[in-house]
Order: C-alpha cells, then structure tokens, then sequence
C-alpha cells in the first residue's frame, strides 16, 4: 500500500479517498449504459479496482416490471412485500430507484468513474 500512495496515478487517488475519508461517487455499468451511481465512503479497494464502500446511497435506473392498468385505479392494488428501495421517479417507462446500503462491494469491472462529491 505504501507504492500506491506514492505514485501519481488512478489508484493513488483511490488511496487519497480511502485515507482521507472523502464521500465520493461511483458510477456503475450495466451492460449496455450506465446503470447508475453509487455515494460512500471508500474503506478498501485492490489493484482491479474491487472497491468495499461504507454508508451508501445508490440511484440506479431499471425498466417498469408492469404495465399500467387498463381501467380501475392503482391506488386500491397493495403490494404486501415492503421494498427495500424507493421509486424517485419515473421517466417513459423507466424507473428511477434509491437505496441505502450500510456496507457494499462494487466489482472493479463495473466501475465507469469515481469522483469526490462536491456537496
């Protein structure tokens, strides 16, 4: 660890955020786009970028799982399983979720960026 904090390159960074305690934001890939990022604390990251996150809040995009109702009125449909995510907003058939996760993994092969949260 002790290389890395002396180079200049991407993981130096990393170690920056890691050793200092930045809330940084990583966004993720799905297979096609970006699926959608991800605001922590970096408490441990390796050299393929395998990054371990702690107090993380996740925003990601998915399609609608169901079509909207010929008639009637959704309001009187009750899903009895409680999510554990929220639905932000919705976009022409796209869904914008939120989650907050104590402690999360990120596989390196899914990184696109990371970058310090300004706010």
């Amino acid at each position: 660890m002790s290389e890395i904090g002396k180079s200049r390159g991407p993981l130096s960074r990393i170690a920056t955020f890691c050793y200092s305690k930045q809330r940084v934001k990583v966004y993720i890939r799905s297979a096609v786009s970006v699926r959608g990022h991800c605001e922590g604390y970096i408490i441990a990251f390796d050299k393929h970028w395998n990054l371990v996150m702690d107090d993380v809040d996740e925003v990601w995009t998915r399609k609608n799982k169901y079509k909207s109702l010929a008639f009637g009125d959704a309001k009187s449909l009750v899903d009895p399983v409680e999510k554990p995510y929220t639905v932000v907003r919705r976009i022409r058939g796209h869904q914008v979720c939120r989650r907050h996760v104590p402690r999360f993994l990120v596989r390196g092969e899914q990184i696109v960026l990371v970058a310090k949260c300004l706010a």
